[in-house]
């Protein structure tokens, strides 16, 4: 419930941002993207869990698993904003102009590790539900909306970067603190 005021917060303060027509113009073609890529944690969540729940020598399969979905997403999402590829979604699928593809490249190049990093943080997660120790998902939580409110004020007033890669650059620290702090947490059960 906590992380739904997250998209708005963003949305605004791209406003605030330089360059905010175009960071707002670009902003949901980035969401697009990265929100299909999004989908794999979140299903992955319930599968981790009923497949531990079920049997704990699972574990090292859905390790397994994991580093394979990781390293085929972290591949993927790098190709498609280091070669071409990126036209195809950007100017084909969106028909981004080539100054609004230049904003959402840069912003696309931050935040692709974003769904990289919820994969493992939906697998602490899981291992942290099935130890019933949840109160460490939502301490990781509020870490990752304090991270991104603080990244957020401190990026976009000084206009050092456009709003979109701001709250690119902010959403990905957010996550990161989130995650490193889960991972901490379940590594010591």
């Amino acid at each position: 419930m906590m992380s739904i005021a997250v998209q708005p917060l963003v949305t605004a303060s791209v406003n605030y941002g330089s360059f905010p027509l175009q960071s707002l113009a670009a902003l949901p073609v980035v969401n697009a993207f990265i929100f299909i890529f999004k989908c794999f944690p979140l299903s992955l969540q319930e599968a981790y869990i009923s497949l531990i729940e079920n049997n704990e020598n699972n574990f090292s399969k859905l390790a397994k698993y994991t580093t394979i979905i990781i390293l085929s997403l972290s591949v993927f999402l790098t190709l498609v904003v280091t070669t071409p590829l990126y036209k195809l979604w950007f100017v084909n699928v969106n028909g981004l102009s080539p100054e609004l593809v230049d904003f959402a490249r840069a912003s696309l190049a931050v935040i692709i590790w974003h769904p990289v990093i919820s994969v493992l943080h939906s697998f602490n997660r899981s291992i942290a539900i099935h130890h019933k120790k949840t109160k460490f998902i939502s301490t990781a939580t509020l870490l990752e909306l304090g991270c991104i409110l603080v990244s957020l004020v401190t990026l976009i007033p000084g206009h050092m970067f456009s709003g979109i890669f701001s709250a690119m650059f902010a959403l990905l620290i957010g996550r990161i603190v989130s995650a490193l702090y889960l991972y901490l947490k379940v590594k010591a059960l």
